[in-house]
């Protein structure tokens, strides 16, 4: 096994910590962080040096935000709404052929990005067969309210990729790529 570094979102907590992913193999590839995530025989992903945090979007966290510090943890795959860091899944190596870049609305924040899925079926169809946890990549993080205008927003954040818990998600909308400066992010 190989250790990442990763941070793990959920509703209640951000955990900071390593996980591990099986090195390329037998089967050919390395496991990417959506592989692990995907595996049904695991309720929960483990979480080694583990270092637990308020919820928030800042990185790195602030000092007063932190709540403990344990060995390890198991954290339900449930409850995961992202993940940073780990392996990115490789869109031909799941027969993945389109691009698609989307908006996927959570509780508080929305990132953008693209998501790969087959190129024959309608997204909501795709949606309805597709495993839980995918990978999202250019990613960029935006918050939602009053002071996070959605007519000017500003990425919080950006990652080359993330990983997404789909069955989390309260939204999705296609994202035009932006041609002018004064358009929102929704186009």
């Amino acid at each position: 096994m190989e250790a990442f570094e990763a941070r793990i979102y959920t509703d209640t907590y951000r955990i900071y910590g390593m996980i591990h992913l099986a090195p390329a193999g037998r089967v050919g590839r390395a496991q990417a962080t959506a592989d692990l995530l995907n595996l049904e025989a695991r309720p929960t992903l483990a979480v080694s040096g583990a270092r637990l945090y308020a919820p928030g979007y800042a990185h790195p966290p602030e000092a007063r935000e932190a709540l403990g510090t344990v060995t390890s943890i198991a954290v339900p795959k449930e409850q995961i709404l992202w993940v940073v860091g780990g392996r990115p899944a490789t869109p031909s190596a799941q027969g993945l052929v389109k691009a698609r870049r989307l908006a996927l609305i959570f509780p508080g924040f929305f990132l953008v990005g693209k998501l790969f899925g087959p190129g024959d079926l309608r997204f909501p169809e795709w949606l309805a067969v597709t495993k839980p946890f995918q990978t999202l990549f250019e990613a960029e993080l935006y918050l939602l309210g009053m002071e996070h205008p959605l007519s000017a927003p500003k990425p919080v954040d950006t990652f080359e990729f993330v990983t997404v818990n789909l069955r989390r998600v309260q939204g999705f909308t296609d994202v035009p790529q932006q041609q002018e400066a004064a358009l929102t992010v929704f186009g």
